[in-house]
């Protein structure tokens, strides 16, 4: 079980690359705005309304659910339509079943709003505040009633209380850093720890409906810090620990026996989980989540479509519950998951396409930061790592600023450590994608650093007699732009090298030269300087058919030389591009591109 260090929701810039990778999600983003502008625009709940069961809203002749309108007026008595059978039907359960149905479309409406504000709209996290602070304000008047599981107060049961209590929950937890800590306590105190109160004493079994609503104490306790309730939620005689170890058998299905309640089980508790899983991620109840997911498609014929073997709605497929294994596969990249959330993008990508997938589907990031070994990661549009310097002189290459772009251009390594070529060739500056300046490479340590950038990774190194020296790389669309500024208050040769296997093919032709410089240049063979203007365009094939292609765009003054030099084996040669600039400042720019 693999977990991923994930946060426990996107952030807005990790929003921003998952529509770039996916612009099919800015329909969700237009949606989410329109949503949210409804919301801020017709929310009018009031405490006096009565709650009632969200199954009494069915067609008494069809057994279809009612049309429900969130705009209709609220005087009861209202007529309700069957789409079905055009049947009509008038009853105060009907009533009551609407108001139940307008606060949970609304806390799901909390999730847009999240959204919206997450990507900096101010107005919707204004709305989003003013939507909880209505209940905060008025949770003491709602009259506490149920008459089916349990005592509830916004909701008509306990188990509905803290399904809508966990929804407010998953939109503030997407936005906590745009809330203020007093604002937080406040509802803490008025609305989140009066629910708490509400449901302790009515958890008394193992069960779906009690295992929801530990999920909810335990995600109050989380997001306010309330360890006395974490710990009561969790290691209780009901709490979560024993909900998971005993409600689930050795198989992995929820013991009721129902697999539309074991995912609705498994939801409450993946809810939980992934916000569980940010603050402590080493949780032994983490244990369970794989085989959640992994046991009912044991049962399915296809891995996809999901079998009645006791109560549960039909026909269902694993895209009916996307929302949960969406959460589940952000907290674990075990394929078991992932592999799920793939089916249903190809199968029904439409269960997708909500608010929640912004906000938690996972990001590859394509950038890995190893500040502490000076290194650094592009991992697409193709693998590159950038170097910025070594952390000692024990086994040390002198390639500050250096590049490798397998498999075309890597680090050589050094072979029997007595040839020649190892302290000569190897370990030398010429034999890497690096820089040398007036011919020579800092032999002493210097201090540097890798940072992320907008798009890019960049490595920072303190080079002798320089002032600037750094080498950024940044993506654009399919190739990466490669940008090295050197500058100095004096003159100096700057060299930039590029070596790469293959076949080579350049756009300009050349003519026999020299290159002078010190350690390791002796060994660059068949130098040819290059002539031309403007652009220098090198390509690169291997034996493989893969290739590569340089554009270098060359500024007044740069002097463009071509060679070979040599492999590991020596006798094997690569083909080497090193550019040359004099003056006080160098800018050495290029694009890859495969």
């Amino acid at each position: 079980m693999v977990r991923k260090s994930y946060t426990y929701s996107n952030n807005g810039a990790e929003i921003a690359r998952l529509l770039k990778k996916k612009p099919q999600y800015q329909k969700v983003v237009e949606l989410a705005k329109k949503t949210t502008e409804y919301a801020r625009n017709h929310f009018a709940d009031d405490s006096s309304r009565m709650s009632g069961w969200g199954h009494d809203f069915v067609c008494p002749k069809c057994a279809s659910q009612m049309i429900m309108d969130l705009d209709m007026p609220y005087n009861p008595p209202h007529v309700f339509t069957c789409p079905n059978c055009g049947a009509t039907a008038s009853s105060d359960k009907h009533d009551m079943a609407w108001v139940y149905y307008y606060r949970a479309e609304y806390a799901v409406f909390a999730e847009s709003a999240a959204l919206c504000a997450v990507l900096g709209d101010q107005e919707a996290l204004a709305y989003l505040i003013r939507y909880i602070d209505f209940y905060a304000d008025r949770y003491h008047e709602f009259p506490e009633h149920g008459w089916n599981v349990g005592i509830a107060k916004v909701m008509e049961q306990n188990l509905d209380e803290a399904v809508w209590a966990i929804a407010l929950l998953r939109s503030l937890a997407a936005c906590r850093n745009l809330i203020s800590a007093e604002k937080k306590d406040y509802w803490y105190k008025k609305l989140f720890r009066p629910i708490a109160d509400l449901l302790t004493p009515q958890i008394k079994r193992i069960h779906n409906i009690d295992t929801w609503m530990m999920c909810a104490l335990g995600m109050i306790s989380l997001y306010f810090n309330d360890h006395e309730l974490f710990d009561h939620a969790v290691y209780s005689t009901y709490g979560l620990s024993n909900q998971i170890t005993q409600g689930y058998t050795e198989d992995g299905i929820w013991y009721e026996g129902s697999l539309h309640y074991h995912y609705y089980t498994s939801e409450g508790l993946t809810y939980f989980f992934t916000m569980l899983a940010e603050r402590y991620p080493e949780d032994p109840l983490l244990d369970m989540f794989i085989k959640m997911y992994a046991a009912p498609l044991e049962l399915s014929h296809d891995q996809y479509t999901l079998q009645s073997v006791n109560d549960g709605w039909y026909p269902r497929t694993i895209a009916t519950y996307a929302r949960q294994i969406l959460m589940a596969a952000r907290v674990f990249s075990d394929d078991v998951i992932t592999g799920q959330v793939q089916r249903i993008w190809k199968k029904e990508p439409e269960a997708l396409m909500i608010p929640l997938a912004l906000l938690f589907e996972p990001v590859e990031d394509d950038v890995v930061m190893m500040e502490a070994t000076k290194l650094a990661v592009l991992k697409k549009p193709f693998h590159m790592i950038l170097k910025s310097s070594v952390l000692c002189l024990s086994h040390r290459h002198r390639d500050n600023l250096s590049v490798v772009l397998a498999p075309f251009s890597d680090d050589l390594g050094t072979p029997g450590y007595a040839h020649v070529l190892v302290p000569g060739w190897y370990r030398q500056a010429p034999s890497h994608n690096t820089i040398c300046v007036d011919g020579a490479h800092p032999y002493e340590m210097v201090e540097s650093r890798v940072e992320k950038v907008e798009d890019g990774i960049r490595a920072v190194c303190q080079w002798p007699g320089l002032t600037i020296s750094q080498r950024t790389l940044t993506v654009e669309d399919a190739s990466v732009r490669d940008v090295t500024v050197l500058e100095s208050e004096d003159e100096h040769v700057y060299d930039w090298f590029f070596h790469s296997m293959g076949t080579a093919q350049y756009s300009w032709n050349g003519e026999a030269g020299t290159l002078e410089g010190q350690e390791g240049y002796e060994y660059l063979e068949e130098i040819q300087k290059m002539n031309g203007t403007d652009t220098f365009i090198a390509s690169f094939t291997l034996e493989s058919g893969e290739k590569l292609t340089i554009t270098i765009p060359v500024a007044a003054g740069m002097e463009v030389f071509t060679g070979l030099s040599p492999s590991n084996p020596a006798d094997i040669k690569r083909n080497v591009i090193i550019l040359r600039q004099h003056g006080k400042k160098a800018r050495f720019e290029v694009k890859y591109e495969r």
